[in-house]
Formats: structure tokens, C-alpha cells, sequence
């Protein structure tokens, strides 16, 4: 709004203002994409400072259309939607949009696949599929307010629909159990250990100790995150959260590999929050994933220990499986996922498996010796192989082939 202002008094605004205006339009623009729904992190509770337009909400790409409207961002005006506040803005007395304006950003990209060092996301995308990770800190500055316990998390869309993403904020005051519940690790799609969140909660907007992650490596060619966090190093017999994702360019299968490692035996849980458009059913391995009754994807999963699959949808006790779109509202929603009791060290393996062609996950196995990983599964027409070398960073070999007879 600073700049709409000053373009409308003067018919410029200065370059350091326009510059991160465009910074931030080109990292919303690579999360969106053509087609993925608005990214979901921490506390989205509607806030704005003014309504220039009709819409109840702006999306992410209502505010990308009026950034174009205000600076030609290329990247803005690619994905952004024209709204009555973009028209606006674009009649501002005096101002001269450049289309061809020059973005200067961190933002490393391959494809439709990005890295924002900055912004501390990963977006992954092949085919109909786009998978985000977040390997950013927890949130803004020291008591990291509207942050959420959700190091490592992974949130999925399928065909611009949300499979996988975070739950939401639930409520500020009216309800504060919602505000805990929908802060902690337990409802985000990472590994919750000894029931315990990543970070400690401090007050309703305050965290007193936060989960510290180092980003190993990123390789946007291949679709491979290797990232760890040392937020349960507090405990008296610490533990250490290492995550890969792995999301090949064929757009069938994504294959998330948790090592916990560390000391003693501890309660380890692995959590997949659903959107509430879906409905679940326990299969074999884990959990078939549906929409209108329409096969969506198969999360499987396995361990170096055994494994209890998990499911809770609008439970009123522990106030689990339930999915929030506006502040002080919610919907039932499926979270799934797996447990088990088990010392450290500790591998579990998830495939999210594509199942548009009537795929599923089958023979699920992951073996851990030495500093060496193995993954191996099938999906009823190609045999798949993944091995980590957990001594470097990012190394991630992955074999896939057809069954033999």
C-alpha cells in the first residue's frame, strides 16, 4: 500500500521498496505455481491491513495480480489473478508498469522445481504432483510468534487439490487447547518423539526454545531434501531427526526416510494430516487415501522396528484429526500415520504412492547397517530401490525397473 501511495503522489517509489516487493512475489509465485493451491504454514488467520477489494480473503494469487498491477513482476503477473484491486492499482496517475523489470532474488530454480534459502522451502514438482518441504526455522526472530513445531514437514497436492498440509491455527483465545494442539509436531506431517513437540511452547505466541535444522543438501534435478533438526538434543537421552525426500521426476511416488538417531529407546510417531475432502482406509502397509470415493494415493510405511498404523479423524478428547480454514473454526479431518516403541538408531520409511492408474505399494522393506539405507518396494508393474549413504550429504541413489517374471 506504501508504494500504491507514493506511485499515486509522486508516479515513482523507490527501487529498494519495488525490489522486495518483487522478491516476495517471485517466491509466492514459485509455491503456487500454475496451478497448486495456497501454501499453509503457521498461523494463517486472515489478517489484513486494508481491503482494497470485494474479495473476503485474498489469496495468493489475488495479492500476486496486484503486485504486477503495481511493479510488472514478470513472475506476479505469470501467475497472479486480475482482480478489481489490481485494476485499481494498475490506473495509478503516473505509473509505468515494466514488464520486462528485473527480479534479483535467492531463489534457486530447475524447471518448476525450487529452492528458497530465504524462505526456507523446497518445492518439488513433477507431472500433476507438487511436494513442499519446509527446511526453514521455526519462525520470525526470537519468540517466533505464529511458528509452528512442524520442522521437516511435508505437505503434498495432487492435481492443484491439497492432499497432505498443515491443519491450520484453530484458534487464538476462544479455544486455547485448539492453539496447543494445532502449534505441536503431533499434528504436522513430521516425527513427533516421546510425545513431545520439536520446540517449547513459551505462551499462546511465544516459543522458548526452538528446533534448530541444517539443511544437508538439495538437489533440484534429481528431487532430492536431505535435512535434520536437533530440536529433541533437550531431552535427557537426546535424539536427532534426519529426514529425506525423495520425489523422482516420473511424478509417481514420493518416498520420505526419517532416521532418529541417538541414545535410549523412545516412543517414535510419524504423522500424514489430510485434507477433509478425503476419507481414508487402513490397507495393507498403511493407509489407501480416497476422494468421492476415487482412489488418490497409498501411504505405506515400514521401519527398522515395528510399526502400528495409526488413524483419528474429529476426535473431541485429544482433540486430534480436525482441519481449520478459518481462525476459530474447524472441520473433521484424517490424520494417519504410523508409531512404535524402538531403540535408536531408527529408520522409517513412507511411500506416498500415486494410485490415478490403480498402483498401490506392495512388499514394502527398508534395512539399515552401517552408514548404508535400502528401500525397496514395488507397485505392482515397476520394481523401485532407493540407498542413502548417510555419511554425505545428499547422496541418494535410486534404481527403478520393471518386475520380473
Amino acid at each position: 500500500m506504501v508504494v500504491a501511495l507514493l506511485l499515486e503522489r509522486d508516479g515513482w517509489a523507490p527501487g529498494p521498496l519495488l525490489d522486495a516487493i518483487d522478491r516476495s512475489a517471485a517466491f509466492l509465485a514459485a509455491l503456487v505455481g500454475q496451478a497448486d493451491p495456497d501454501p499453509r504454514y503457521g498461523d494463517n488467520d486472515e489478517g489484513f491491513a486494508m481491503r482494497l477489494g470485494p474479495e473476503p480473503l485474498r489469496s495468493v494469487r489475488d495479492h500476486l495480480g496486484a503486485v504486477a498491477a503495481l511493479t510488472g513482476c514478470r513472475a506476479a503477473h505469470e501467475y497472479g489473478a486480475k482482480t478489481w484491486t489490481a485494476e485499481w492499482l494498475s490506473r495509478l496517475r503516473g505509473h509505468r508498469a515494466d514488464p520486462e523489470r528485473e527480479v534479483r532474488t535467492t531463489l534457486e530454480s530447475i524447471g518448476d522445481s525450487h529452492y528458497a534459502p530465504n524462505g526456507g522451502l523446497v518445492v518439488l514438482r513433477a507431472g500433476s504432483r507438487t511436494a513442499v518441504m519446509d527446511v526453514g526455522p521455526l519462525g520470525y526472530l526470537s519468540i517466533a510468534a505464529h511458528g509452528h513445531a512442524d520442522a521437516l514437514a511435508v505437505a503434498l497436492s495432487i492435481d492443484g487439490q491439497d492432499v497432505i498440509g498443515d491443519p491450520g491455527a484453530g484458534s487464538y483465545y476462544g479455544h486455547p487447547d485448539w492453539r496447543r494442539v494445532n502449534r505441536g509436531t503431533r499434528v504436522h506431517a513430521s516425527v513427533e518423539v516421546d510425545g513431545q513437540d520439536q520446540s517449547v511452547i513459551g505462551g499462546p505466541f511465544m516459543w522458548t526454545r526452538h528446533a534448530q535444522v541444517r539443511l544437508r543438501a538439495v538437489d533440484l534435478a534429481s528431487g532430492v531434501v536431505d535435512a535434520e533438526h536437533f530440536g529433541y538434543r533437550r531431552f535427557a537421552e537426546p535424539v536427532t531427526h534426519r529426514r529425506w525426500l525423495v520425489a523422482p521426476h516420473d511424478g509417481v511416488a514420493l518416498l520420505v526416510v526419517d532416521l532418529l538417531s541417538g541414545k535410549g529407546r523412545h516412543l517414535v510417531r510419524t504423522s500424514w494430516p489430510l485434507h477433509p475432502s478425503l476419507d481414508v482406509e487402513l490397507v495393507s502397509l498403511g493407509h489407501l487415501v480416497t476422494r468421492n470415493g476415487s482412489p488418490i494415493a497409498h501411504i505405506a510405511a515400514a521401519a527398522t522396528a515395528r510399526l502400528i498404523g495409526e488413524q483419528v479423524r474429529g476426535d473431541e478428547r485429544s482433540l486430534l484429526g480436525w482441519w481449520s480454514n478459518r481462525l476459530e473454526s474447524r472441520e473433521p479431518s484424517w490424520l494417519v500415520g504410523s508409531s512404535c516403541v524402538a531403540d535408536l538408531p531408527l529408520v522409517v520409511a513412507t511411500v506416498i504412492q500415486s494410485v490415478a492408474d490403480g498402483q498401490k505399494v506392495i512388499d514394502l522393506g527398508v534395512s539399515h547397517r552401517g552408514s548404508t539405507i535400502k528401500v525397496a518396494w514395488g507397485d505392482g508393474l515397476r520394481r523401485h530401490r532407493t540407498t542413502i549413504d548417510t555419511t554425505l550429504f545428499g547422496c541418494v541413489n535410486v534404481q527403478s525397473g520393471p518386475l520380473g517374471p
